[in-house]
């Protein structure tokens, strides 16, 4: 076959036409042997290196068919040009035998190309998933069944992926943060380096409406999500300070980016958590953005529907309310004033009594408290003066329909606003910080007090000599270690020259009712 042959095309997956023709060059062999895989793919057959012929200067790829053998065939040569390395392809069979055994094997680097094209390129969503979950969406795409150990070296791929972008990450993170603040006036941000090595040391995001929801819209308790945000390439710790709106459903108010301090405390969103701890700051802050997004138009979405259909509370102040009601029907009630009484439980046992101020919206009992809606002791007095009707007056704003369109009325607050990656920046100056630790175990140093007391000192001490003591104001002898054998410092038993001191024998102990 003559050099200006039109070789041999094939049609990937993913669209791209392959030709393999004689003299085909490429800049180095992995890039040689990633094309070679996608061409024996494309055929539905998978290659190998023949080891036995390749080496040095020249490989050879065959069909990973063992039997009956397969023809197909790639020789590669590299150039022995003193003004060029490439790689060259000299001969090859791309016909596979009629009855070849071959069959299609996704490798490592296949697989994690299908993972990114079917994330959208998203390397960081890709890596964060678990193993299972890639096995499951390679099953999907592709068909094929990956062994856990494979599944691992994938995963790794696509970490070491986004470690491409770690570095290029730090250094576009204050631009995002900025850049939504001056597209959402009222979201506040913070980012801060290390004044004498220009890395990075923490950085700050709340929500452009957190101020809006804390007057009304969230109910009264918040959390404070925290775990160990570890990557391949950064240590650090993650704080996320969460609400819960009139519809149960979490708001993320403020995100945080520090330093590892190894605290981990998952109060509301632990699944969540997990799927971003392996992910870098940038990635973190980015996907909290787009999450205040969508959070504020679902709730939006919610409030209209509601509006429309004329209802007063939200969907889960309803539940708490049909839960309460139906409770409230198994207590007993004794009045003591017009706005005071007292509430039995007619089906605990022990009966149990609350007191409840109709007046003052106070119950013993701390379910109207932490809840914001009428407990069932509530409901009962209100029931037993015939005042039902009132008790919308004694659920919480939050809870409220009004009030939840208010929060996430759009037109009234604004949309939020995400930043493209056009509009992005590069500071050269920020630099990335460095996780890596020296390779084998940390050296320990043992603490003084540990060299203090050596037996020779014990001994001396027993017969009432303390010269060897040290003195607390001489802070040079501390670090120094004593001979365990005469109790001086400066040097070990083994070129100890002077004798062991004399065991001390211990005084027997007399029992106090045994005649000497």
């Amino acid at each position: 076959m003559s050099a200006d042959a039109p070789g041999v095309t094939v049609l990937a997956s993913d669209g791209r036409e392959l030709t393999l023709r004689r003299g085909l060059t490429f800049l180095d062999r992995p890039s040689a042997t990633a094309f070679f895989q996608d061409f024996a793919k494309a055929q539905g057959k998978r290659l190998v290196i023949n080891k036995k012929k390749s080496g040095g200067a020249q490989y050879e790829y065959v069909c990973a068919s063992r039997a009956p053998p397969c023809p197909f065939r790639i020789k590669l040569l590299k150039s022995r040009s003193a003004q060029s390395s490439h790689f060259f392809v000299s001969s090859f069979i791309a016909q596979h035998a009629a009855d070849c055994a071959g069959a299609p094997k996704l490798t490592v680097r296949q697989a994690a190309a299908v993972l990114l094209a079917d994330g959208d390129g998203n390397s960081s969503s890709a890596a964060a998933a678990s193993v299972k979950e890639l096995q499951q969406r390679l099953q999907q795409s592709s068909g094929e069944a990956v062994s856990s150990r494979k599944a691992y070296r994938i995963r790794d791929r696509i970490l070491t992926l986004a470690a491409g972008q770690f570095t290029k990450g730090f250094q576009r993170l204050e631009s995002l943060l900025l850049g939504f603040q001056s597209k959402n006036h009222n979201a506040h941000v913070a980012f801060e380096l290390d004044e004498t090595s220009g890395m990075f040391k923490r950085a700050f995001l709340a929500h452009p409406f957190v101020a809006l929801y804390q007057q009304r819209g969230l109910q009264p308790v918040v959390g404070l999500d925290t775990a160990p945000l570890v990557s391949m390439n950064y240590r650090g710790q993650m704080f996320v300070l969460q609400g819960k709106d009139g519809n149960n459903e979490v708001v993320p108010l403020c995100v945080a980016q520090v330093k590892l301090y190894g605290w981990n405390s998952t109060l509301f969103s632990a699944e969540e958590s997990r799927a971003l701890l392996c992910l870098a700051p940038y990635d973190v802050f980015q996907h909290y953005m787009a999450k205040f997004m969508s959070h504020t138009y679902n709730q939006s979405v919610h409030a209209k529907k509601w509006i429309k259909e004329g209802k007063i509370f939200t969907d889960y102040a309803d539940q708490l309310l049909t839960e309460q009601r139906e409770a409230a029907n198994f207590q007993v009630v004794q009045p003591s004033d017009d706005g005071v009484i007292f509430v039995t439980e007619s089906r605990s046992f022990p009966p149990r009594r609350y007191r409840v101020d109709l007046r003052q919206r106070a119950c013993s009992c701390a379910y109207l408290f932490q809840m914001g809606v009428p407990c069932r002791h509530f409901l009962a007095g209100l029931t037993f003066f015939k005042r039902s009707e009132n008790e919308a007056q004694f659920v919480d704003a939050c809870y409220c329909v009004s009030t939840f369109a208010e929060q996430y009325d759009t037109q009234r607050t604004g949309c939020i606003e995400l930043l493209l990656d056009s509009e992005l920046e590069e500071n050269h100056a920020v630099r990335a910080p460095i996780v890596a630790r020296k390779r084998g175990r940390p050296k320990s140093k043992p603490l003084d007090s540990e060299a203090l007391l050596t037996p020779a000192v014990a001994s001396a001490l027993l017969n009432g000599d303390t010269s060897l003591l040290l003195d607390s104001d001489d802070t040079s002898s501390l670090s120094k270690r004593r001979c365990s054998t005469c109790g001086q410092t400066g040097h070990s038993k083994r070129t100890c020259t002077q004798n062991a001191p004399p065991r001390v024998p211990l005084r027997p102990e007399v029992a106090p009712n045994m005649i000497v």
